[in-house]
């Protein structure tokens, strides 16, 4: 078991029984279609009477033959609940690629975010991450923080929140030894519904310590039929320190299919 998830899983295992243990007490049936395959955005505003749980799930995958032998999948599950004032958020990804039958990317990424709305704009929020992507030159990463979001627009069909906090991280570079020092986290998730099918999200998460790691992922999601949708997105993650020979920058860009729940 890769070493990240060792030491994580006890926090993430915490934070996933919390909703978990509201979700079995929902009264209310899994809603109409709705596109949150990319980190969703909280409703800040009026309590939560009942327990409400939502997911979404993704999946795509690419296979040719020929000349050269390629392969590459990606998947990801966000769960998301929300009861009064708390909401949760836990997600899980993968992404693999090869060439000829031998790997040219492999990343693993957990993370979970606990909110409390102050207002109808203002909240705290916890999140615990976890990342391997021996590619990029980490055999993992772990971060957990806490601070202080605010709702900088809520006009209509637009949505952007803000995240400052700060915490502690634990790193592993490849070939190199173990790392643990404090964190200072940036976030921010924007949102645009464009008409009833259609959503456009753009985030970005920043982690700074002794490496400046930053990731941002845009995304247009439509809804195709019930509850699949399919969504294209292009994320770049940034590395300021990284192995001799390993890019800073990478991208990713992906079809999926999405079934939302």
């Amino acid at each position: 078991m890769p070493e990240w998830i060792r030491r994580g899983a006890p926090a993430v295992a915490g934070a996933l029984l919390w909703w978990v243990a509201g979700a079995a007490q929902a009264e209310a049936p899994f809603p109409p279609f709705l596109i949150t395959s990319t980190p969703s955005l909280f409703d800040l505003g009026a309590l939560e009477p009942k327990p409400r749980l939502k997911g979404s799930l993704s999946l795509g995958g690419v296979l040719t033959s020929g000349a050269g032998n390629t392969s590459s999948g990606n998947g990801k599950l966000e769960l998301r609940y929300r009861y009064l004032r708390w909401c949760n958020r836990a997600t899980l990804s993968a992404l693999y690629a090869a060439q000829n039958g031998v790997a040219t990317a492999r990343r693993y990424a957990a993370s979970d975010t606990l909110r409390y709305g102050l207002s109808a704009r203002r909240f705290l929020f916890a999140n615990v991450a976890g990342l391997q992507d021996r590619f990029a030159g980490y055999d993992y990463q772990f971060a957990q923080t806490a601070g202080y979001g605010l709702r900088v627009i809520a006009d209509g069909p637009q949505r952007l929140d803000v995240e400052l906090g700060a915490g502690l991280v634990q790193t592993q570079e490849v070939d190199g030894a173990p790392y643990q020092g404090a964190v200072a986290r940036l976030a921010a998730q924007y949102r645009f519904k464009l008409n009833k099918r259609t959503r456009f999200s753009q985030t970005l998460e920043t982690l700074a310590d002794r490496n400046v790691y930053i990731q941002a992922v845009s995304a247009l999601s439509v809804a195709v039929y019930g509850n699949l949708g399919l969504q294209l997105s292009y994320t770049v993650t940034s590395n300021t320190r990284t192995p001799p020979g390993v890019p800073k920058t990478s991208t990713i860009s992906a079809v999926t299919m999405l079934y939302a729940f």
